[in-house]
């Protein structure tokens, strides 16, 4: 549940009267994706999408820590990609999410739908992410080399 006092990281709009927003959660243990509606052809404005993850939201747990969902793209078929990072119990890695249109994790990325990776020893950080017209998935952010922060990519097959 995307709880008040959660920041919210991203939004998308998704047509008319539909939008996305992906945040870190209150609680510290998970990213969030809503999804809600704008009135025409959906719920009254603002209210969230029922048709959407569970009751118009998705929370999904990378690590074993603090979650952050920080970018979000939706690709030409509908699947939406979800960048950040997670918690793996002595840093951060690179986190990215791909969910269905529906807001269930899509299973045929990563086979669950979740993949982290880490670039060095230390933190690591996704805030932007662009599909390529191949349908690549790039996630830009940082990672740590233990005194300070350097530019980070990472390239997905999707």
């Amino acid at each position: 549940m995307v709880e008040p006092g959660s920041r919210r990281r991203s939004i998308w709009l998704a047509g008319v009267g539909a939008f996305l927003v992906g945040c870190y959660g209150a609680d510290g243990l998970g990213s969030a994706l809503a999804g809600g509606s704008g009135g025409p052809g959906g719920g009254p404005p603002g209210s969230l999408d029922g048709s959407f993850g569970a009751g118009g939201q998705g929370v999904t747990p990378f690590g074993t820590g603090g979650d952050d969902a920080t970018a979000l793209a939706i690709q030409t078929d509908g699947k939406i990609v979800v960048a950040g990072h997670a918690s793996n119990g002595s840093n951060t890695d690179i986190a990215v999410a791909r969910y269905n249109g529906n807001g269930t994790l899509d299973a045929t990325f990563d086979t669950d739908g979740r993949l982290t990776t880490a670039i060095g020893s230390s933190d690591d950080h996704a805030f932007g992410v662009a599909l390529q017209s191949d349908g690549k998935i790039v996630a830009a952010g940082f990672s740590s080399n233990g005194s300070n922060n350097d530019f980070a990519l990472v390239r997905i097959f999707p």
